[in-house]
């Protein structure tokens, strides 16, 4: 999953997928954060 993380808790973090959908995930399972200008949107 690639997102915007919103939150961050103990062990937790909140991430937004896209405008209004949120998420939780367990901090440990995060691989790499990536900072700088956001992608591109998909066109789907």
């Amino acid at each position: 999953l690639v997102g915007k993380i919103t939150k961050v808790e103990e062990h937790y973090v909140e991430l937004e997928l896209a405008k209004g959908m949120k998420v939780r995930a367990v901090k440990s399972t995060i691989g790499e954060v990536l900072s700088g200008k956001p992608a591109a949107p998909a066109n789907d």
